[in-house]
Formats: structure tokens, C-alpha cells, sequence
């Protein structure tokens, strides 16, 4: 995950895919490659990492206005492409090519319908530019400050769906909470924030199995003691 850092940082523990400065970019790369081989011994099915959520999808106005890169605060989608297309490849060499790239949406406090990687229509056009590339879609970041209805997202998204995030959140809530699904309990008891899910699931499960997907079903969630035995039977109803 490639957390924003404000001036020309390189951190060894980096992976700014997007990065306009070659250096970082391969570095981050080449990290990720080699995390990749190690794993492969596993056989996984896919290598899912995080595109970045902190830049403005369109903005290109470094290059004209003679800021510095970190000043605009942007990345930009077409050296995102030049990584994932590199790590495709990479992926193609273990295993005979069983394991596939997958990238998340992100999208938490601050994010917007902008944001780099926040939309279905941004993560079709990364798979579109790289052949091979799938998205992991994360239901609660979909819905992080009202961006996306997830159920619509995962129809617009389709087969390009080949891995799942699920977990609950509230609409208006600019934060990721990790929830259950139905969790109706009491965390997080600071304003502004709910800790109801009122996420549709009907629909989400509808939509998801409307695209045919069969892949892995993961949730993504956070523990609480006194929480654990009402939730987890919650999440048991889920199957009935």
C-alpha cells in the first residue's frame, strides 16, 4: 500500500506504482516482483496489491505549470499502467502463469469520485490497458463518503472481478470500520460516525452472483470480544 508522503521520499518499504520518477516507480516494482517469486511457492491463485487512493485521476497540471510533482499532490494512471503491465508479466513466469495481478479499490477519509482508484470506470480502464490484470473489489471502500452503490459497481465491473473484500460499513462514513455484515453493535461510539452497517447485502450478493463470479470470498474484518458470538452467527445467517 503506497501511503502519501509529501516531498521526493524514497522508502524502502515504498510501493508507489505511480510514481512520476522512474526510480521510485521500479524500485517499487522490482520490491514487489521479488515478494511475488517468494510467494509463488505457495501457488497462489492471485498477487493482490493496492492502487493508490491520494491523486486526482485526470490532473495533469504539473507538467504545464512547472509545480513539482509532490506540490500537485498527483499521480498519474498511465505510469500506474507501465507497473501493472510490468508485474502481469512477472506473474506469467511462476507457476506457469496460474497466478494473476489483481489491484483493490481504495478509498477511505478524504477520498473522492476522483480519487485515483475509487470508481469501477478507473479499474475497468486499468484492465483494459493490461491485458490479464483483475480487480479485487473491497465492498466498504466502494462506499466510503457515498462514492459508489456497490451492487451497481460490481455489475459494471463484472468479470474483471476476481477476488472479493466483504465487510460492512456506513454510506456516510468517510472511514473503512471493517464491520460484520448486519452489524448493529456498539464500536466506535465518537461523532460523526455510525457503526450501523446498512449496507443493501441482498443486492450486493445478487449483483455478485449475476457476474458469474466463483472466486474467493474473503471477509475482511475486524474482532471484537464482547461482539464476537452475536456477529459471527450474523455472518453465519448469511449462507442460510
Amino acid at each position: 500500500y503506497a501511503s502519501y508522503k509529501e516531498g521526493y521520499v524514497v522508502d524502502e518499504n515504498s510501493f508507489e506504482f505511480a510514481h512520476p520518477e522512474s526510480d521510485v516507480r521500479n524500485a517499487a516494482v522490482n520490491r514487489t516482483k521479488n515478494i511475488m517469486t517468494h510467494l509463488s511457492v505457495l501457488e497462489p491463485c492471485y498477487y493482490m496489491i493496492h492502487a493508490n487512493q491520494h491523486y486526482t485521476w485526470d490532473f495533469d497540471g504539473y507538467k504545464s505549470s512547472g509545480m513539482l510533482w509532490w506540490e500537485t499532490k498527483t499521480y498519474y494512471k498511465e505510469e500506474a499502467v507501465k507497473s501493472y503491465q510490468t508485474l502481469v508479466a512477472h506473474a506469467a513466469t511462476l507457476n506457469g502463469g496460474t497466478g494473476k495481478v489483481l489491484i483493490e479499490n481504495i478509498a477511505n477519509e478524504g477520498a473522492t469520485s476522483s480519487s485515483f482508484s475509487a470508481t469501477a470506470a478507473h479499474l475497468k480502464w486499468f484492465c483494459q490497458q493490461c491485458p490479464g490484470l483483475g480487480v479485487c473489489l473491497d465492498v466498504s471502500h466502494a462506499v466510503v463518503n457515498g462514492i459508489n452503490n456497490p451492487a451497481t459497481m460490481m455489475t459494471e465491473l463484472g468479470s474483471y472481478i476476481k477476488a472479493v473484500h466483504m465487510h460492512g460499513n456506513n454510506s456516510a462514513n468517510g472511514r473503512d470500520f471493517h464491520l460484520i455484515p448486519g452489524y448493529s453493535g456498539g464500536l466506535y461510539q465518537v461523532p460523526p460516525y455510525s457503526t450501523v452497517d446498512n449496507l443493501n447485502w441482498g443486492a450486493i450478493y445478487s449483483a455478485l452472483i449475476a457476474t458469474g463470479y466463483r472466486g474467493p470470498f474473503t471477509y475482511e474484518l475486524e474482532t471484537y470480544a464482547r461482539d464476537c458470538i452475536p456477529s459471527f452467527n450474523n455472518m453465519i445467517h448469511n449462507y442460510l
